[in-house]
């Protein structure tokens, strides 16, 4: 299965976020162990970099994006990307429009 790991996800296992540490600790290790392919925006890795700030330093943050490189896939939001999601109707968030926009792009999970 190829799994687009939302920010939210790293962010649950990192910070031990219940209800859902356990969970998304297990998705992360099975793309680590290559049970499933993971995939990161490239965007995802700067916000979690930004939030993890005031519970990790500048060199903890460093290695964290440095193993999700080394991982999972990064890819990148197209300005294509970028004009799908704005010029649907409805969209509210754009955050979630671009994740749903690459996962269909490249046809992931």
């Amino acid at each position: 299965m190829n799994l687009l790991i939302d920010s939210n996800v790293i962010l649950d296992m990192v910070q031990h976020r219940e209800p859902f540490f356990l969970e998304s600790k297990e998705i992360i290790a099975e793309c680590i162990r290559q049970s499933h392919l993971g995939f990161v925006t490239a965007h995802s890795l700067c916000d979690i970099y930004y939030i993890l700030r005031k519970d990790m330093s500048a060199e903890q943050r460093l290695k964290l994006v440095n193993m999700f490189c080394q991982f999972f896939t990064v890819i990148p939001e197209t300005a294509s990307d970028f004009m799908t999601v704005t010029e649907k109707p409805n969209t509210e968030d754009l955050e979630d429009g671009l994740q749903q926009q690459c996962a269909a792009r490249l046809k992931l999970d």
